[in-house]
């Protein structure tokens, strides 16, 4: 019977870390449409305003999804009993992979793609290994 409670604990793990980062990063889209369409309708008005454009992108997205990735991993680790870089590594995987499927489906593979991907899937580690090093 204890395989059984510790296949569930790892399924829950694993669940619950994959639901939470496919909901923050939705809300984190969400929040960037909203603000990218504020930042365009500023930079109709102010020209200086399309050259910062890219470089304001990356210095806003890098750190949200690395903290999401990060917290997901973080809850991975809380919830899994033993294991558990084993299972925020699938979490990591699962959830960098789908994200980046998601964004190639209208676009080709750039090296800024590969690097966001890899960011995900170690700032995942990352949480689950800070997780089990605070208890």
């Amino acid at each position: 019977m204890s395989c059984y409670y510790s296949n569930m604990n790892s399924l829950k793990a694993i669940a619950s870390g994959i639901f939470f980062v496919i909901v923050a990063i939705l809300v984190l889209q969400l929040t960037f449409i909203l603000v990218a369409v504020g930042y365009n309708s500023l930079a109709t008005s102010y020209p200086r305003l399309h050259s910062i454009a890219t470089a304001l992108k990356f210095v806003a997205i890098f750190p949200a999804i690395f903290g999401v990735m990060f917290l997901g991993g973080y809850i991975t680790g809380n919830l899994s009993t033993s294991n558990v870089l084993i299972h925020c590594a699938i979490v990591g995987l699962i959830s960098s992979v789908a994200f980046l499927w998601v964004a190639l489906e209208n676009a080709e593979l750039s090296i800024i793609g590969i690097a966001l991907t890899i960011l995900m899937f170690i700032a995942t580690m990352l949480g689950g290994k800070y997780s089990k090093s605070e208890s």
